[in-house]
């Protein structure tokens, strides 16, 4: 075999071993939208998953969409996607007196998991905020739950959301009266989304050492061994 024949053969083999690589890890394509008919306006900000593991992906997208309120199919890609965005602004400013922006942000990244963002605010008379964290697991794509990240009760749960509640408005006077909603992980904070005045979904932002002896060790790289 000719050093040249064994040169293009390890340069294939590289290339090949990055590509898996690159695909174990997600990227994101940046989408803006605005539109703005009459007293109406939608305006998006979007980082849409364009490349990551297949069920893992498929998942997020999938998320993406729900959060957008879009009727997608199940392996929506970039470009349907953008169409998709496009005509649900339009419908929303035709059908909607009032304000919507949308922020979806790709948020945290190990080789476990992945995590995206979301905040819907909504003015018309008021003002109304959804946020929403999401973190799927490459494994299977499956989206974590409590259970998955959490190795307490549900109280123990709510007592850390008081704690950590910062400056969002009330509507309850005690932890228990709290409720326990979708959960994830980003960088140094662990987010769990509940009841806030105002809020159809606040997210509760627990500081990483302070839940870590309530956590199961789910995400090696975060969580450490």
């Amino acid at each position: 075999m000719s050093k040249v024949f064994r040169y293009i053969i390890v340069c294939v083999l590289l290339l090949c071993a990055q590509s898996s690589f690159a695909e174990d890890f997600f990227d994101v394509e940046g989408y803006n939208c605005r539109k703005h008919k009459g007293e109406s306006s939608f305006s998006a900000q979007v980082d849409f998953p364009a490349v990551g593991p297949a069920a893992c992906l498929i998942q997020a997208r999938q998320w993406v969409c729900e959060v957008l309120g879009i009727d997608a199919p199940l392996r929506v890609d970039g470009a349907m996607f953008a169409r998709l965005l496009q005509k649900a602004a339009e419908d929303y400013v035709d059908s909607v007196q009032g304000r919507r922006t949308v922020e979806i942000e790709w948020a945290f990244e190990d080789p476990t998991c992945v995590t995206f963002l979301a905040t819907v605010r909504d003015r018309d008379s008021v003002e109304w905020t959804s946020q929403d964290c999401a973190t799927f697991s490459k494994a299977d794509g499956h989206r974590l739950t409590a259970d998955d990240i959490f190795n307490c009760s549900e109280g123990q749960v709510k007592q850390l959301m008081w704690k950590y509640r910062d400056g969002l408005p009330m509507e309850v006077g005690k932890a228990a009266d709290l409720y326990v909603g979708d959960v994830g992980f980003i960088d140094g904070w662990v987010v769990v989304i509940g009841p806030a005045r105002n809020y159809t979904g606040a997210a509760y932002k627990i500081r990483y050492q302070e839940a870590e002896p309530y956590l199961k060790h789910y995400a090696a790289d975060y969580y450490g061994n």
